[in-house]
């Protein structure tokens, strides 16, 4: 059945779910002394003188992601505590809470094509779940306790889009501080992960990640306003009615994995949804996607 998109800022939120590296966005819901922000880092990973490595990546300030690399396993290897933001220190003195837009990690493989052999495994767990839990878990056992998941060839590369889980995930506001938490905490929000199995070893796999997340903060303080007058001021919040199931609904019909080498294979799939995308754009009916995309039970 054809959706719609009519409501410019949902539609903008909607676009920014789907694909956070094109654009940011704020929540519709006419909250004042708000301003949104973004979060991007970029991490190296390879092998030790094990063959998997990955990462975790969470919307959160606190606990953002959990880089495991160079380890000597043959499965994920969590450490202690979560790695928080960068701009964590900067956060914490502009904002007092916050919650979650978009997020999303861009995985490329950089090393040689001779050692290119192995797969990526792109997913999402629910928020009941630890970071702790990766620990010592096969690729089948990764799989079979995510919510969705994509396995591709290493030399493929892959993106892949965080979504919520329900409304809370991103209507509810929490507080932070500049201390990375224990993977062990039993999270309050969906964790994205990458994971390559079956790696080259001793650093002949390597691979890129760019990791960025979108989220909006309440201004901690009035001597300094992030975004300037406008998101602080007065009636100027626009609230939309239905933001979230707008937002949802579209999300929900497009696969939050994208390839980053596209084959022949690939392509139909990659047309599809851009035409999703630009139809969205101008407002206009789109169908859903057809295929694989209907095994997403987000």
């Amino acid at each position: 059945m054809p959706l719609s998109l009519p409501k410019p800022l949902s539609r903008k939120l909607a676009n920014c779910i789907v694909d956070p590296f094109s654009g940011s966005a704020c929540i519709p819901d006419g909250n004042r002394a708000t301003s949104c922000f973004t979060m991007h880092e970029q991490v190296t990973l390879t092998t030790g003188g094990g063959t998997c490595y990955g990462i975790v990546v969470q919307p959160n300030p606190q606990n953002f992601i959990i880089p495991d690399s160079a380890s000597a396993n043959p499965t994920p290897t969590m450490p202690v505590n979560w790695n928080p933001s960068a701009a964590v220190v900067t956060l914490a003195n502009q904002f007092r809470d916050v919650r979650p837009v978009a997020c999303g990690i861009r995985m490329n493989y950089t090393g040689n094509t001779i050692n290119d052999q192995g797969v990526i495994i792109v997913g999402q767990y629910s928020q009941d779940f630890t970071a702790t839990q990766f620990t010592g878990k096969s690729l089948a056992q990764v799989a079979a306790s995510s919510s969705w998941y994509e396995i591709v060839p290493l030399r493929q590369g892959a993106q892949v889009t965080w979504r919520p889980d329900n409304m809370e995930d991103m209507a509810n506001w929490s507080t932070f501080t500049t201390a990375g938490g224990s993977v062990s905490t039993v999270n309050t929000l969906p964790m994205l992960y990458a994971f390559v199995y079956g790696a080259a070893v001793s650093g002949a796999s390597t691979v890129q990640v760019e990791v960025i997340c979108h989220m909006e903060g309440k201004i901690a303080q009035q001597s300094f306003i992030p975004g300037g007058l406008q998101t602080a001021g007065s009636g100027l919040q626009v609230a939309e009615p239905g933001w979230f199931e707008t937002a949802y609904n579209f999300a929900r019909n497009i696969k939050p994995y994208t390839p980053l080498v596209n084959s022949a294979l690939n392509y139909a799939s990659a047309f599809a949804t851009k035409a999703l995308m630009s139809g969205a754009a101008n407002a206009l009916n789109y169908p859903a996607v057809l295929g694989s995309q209907r095994r997403l039970q987000l």
